[in-house]
């Protein structure tokens, strides 16, 4: 694994985002640590993990979007087993501030990775008082950007607001409810939204490969070939992607494939 020393001595520790900071880090670290069976990678992660928290306690992010992403790397880590579910102090800062966030905005992205579908992630994976309520705030903006009776209506337009990924995007978050048997009527609704839109004009054309390809990793279980799409959405990750984090990840999740599924991170 050369991409180990590298991502140790890297520029990582001057931010907190998931693909070139210390949240990656911190999941790049626990990776490394089941990968190798090395506890200095254990130890590195917990050391990053206590620089994470500290400042998670101070608060005042200018970028509310790394918090969110933040917290759904800790949880992440705690569903999979890596961190134990123990501190409710740093989740109950987390669960307020970033539902303030979610309820104050209008939103001009609405995608996964820097926009308003970052939060649903979060919100599947935590059982709060706040995660019901988050995700019908998420599902509110969305039928925002169709201006249908009885939502405020987004003041943009939906061509601009709605792109070819994060279009995408979308269907992947209707995915994810109906797998849990969540918002049924919410959801029959935006895929026929959806449709309408797609069905009267052209989504504007978006050209970002690694993304894509991020998404087709996350679509893949929903899928009943599952085992030959990862491995060939993988590879071409790899080639594709320009950060060690992300290539050094999904090239241990190739070599051991009982890893956890890293993109639904990215």
């Amino acid at each position: 694994m050369n991409y180990l020393p590298q991502i140790s001595e890297s520029h990582y520790t001057k931010e907190f985002s998931m693909r070139s900071g210390l949240a990656g880090l911190l999941v790049f670290y626990f990776y490394s640590a089941k990968y190798t069976q090395q506890e200095l990678y254990e130890k590195k992660g917990y050391d990053t993990l206590d620089i994470i928290l500290e400042r998670v306690a101070k608060g005042n992010f200018t970028n509310l979007y790394i918090l969110v992403e933040i917290g759904v790397v800790l949880n992440f880590l705690v569903r999979e087993g890596f961190l134990e579910e123990d501190d409710q102090s740093i989740w109950s800062d987390l669960d307020i501030n970033i539902y303030k966030e979610l309820f104050h905005t209008l939103y001009f992205n609405f995608g996964f990775e820097n926009g308003l579908l970052k939060f649903y992630r979060y919100y599947l994976q935590r059982s709060s008082a706040y995660s019901e309520i988050g995700l019908k705030i998420i599902l509110n903006h969305l039928f925002g950007c169709f201006r249908i009776s009885g939502y405020n209506s987004h003041p943009v337009d939906a061509l601009y607001l709605l792109p070819s990924d994060i279009i995408e995007d979308i269907k992947i978050f209707i995915l994810e409810l109906e797998s849990r048997n969540l918002f049924y009527k919410e959801t029959t609704l935006l895929k026929e939204l959806l449709n309408e839109f797609e069905n009267r004009q052209q989504p504007l054309q978006t050209n970002y490969p690694e993304y894509e390809i991020l998404q087709k990793l996350r679509k893949t279980k929903f899928s009943l070939h599952s085992t030959i799409e990862v491995k060939k959405w993988i590879e071409i990750l790899i080639g594709l992607s320009e950060e060690e984090i992300i290539r050094g990840l999904a090239t241990m999740k190739m070599n051991q494939p009982h890893l956890p599924d890293i993109w639904e991170l990215l």
